[in-house]
């Protein structure tokens, strides 16, 4: 099994879409150590990009997903896109693994870092050092 991972969610209308998946992408291979792709990856240039209806899109990422990936991520929000809906399809029909992200999962994240970093700050002013 391959060692790259899709990453699924909504896009359209989501003006911060871009970033997200980037952190995203960035998470899996730092923390899980996985290599992650995401619709942004398949298209980088700008010249590529023109003319290139939805449909052209969802193609080339699905053949990604089905020929290269592993598994496939899925972010808060997939259940209402179109596109991420059928990439979970296929993931079903081809037996490739997924993970749904839930919100409640992000939050329990996001309480675990700013616990850190408020212990990390408390200690850094007690002048307690780590080493790593």
């Amino acid at each position: 099994m391959s060692d790259l991972r899709y990453i699924s969610g909504p896009i359209t209308k989501d003006k911060k879409a871009y970033y997200r998946f980037a952190a995203w992408k960035e998470a899996i291979e730092y923390f899980i150590g996985l290599r992650a792709i995401n619709p942004f990856d398949i298209f980088r240039n700008e010249e590529d990009k023109i003319g290139i209806t939805w449909l052209e899109y969802l193609k080339k990422d699905c053949g990604i997903l089905i020929k290269d990936c592993g598994g496939a991520y899925f972010l808060p929000g997939w259940i209402w896109s179109k596109g991420a809906r059928l990439e979970f399809i296929i993931c079903l029909l081809f037996k490739i693994p997924r993970i749904i992200i839930k919100k409640s999962f992000i939050k329990k994240l996001n309480k675990e870092i700013l616990a850190y970093n408020k212990n990390a700050e408390k200690l850094h002013r007690n002048k307690i050092s780590f080493v790593w």
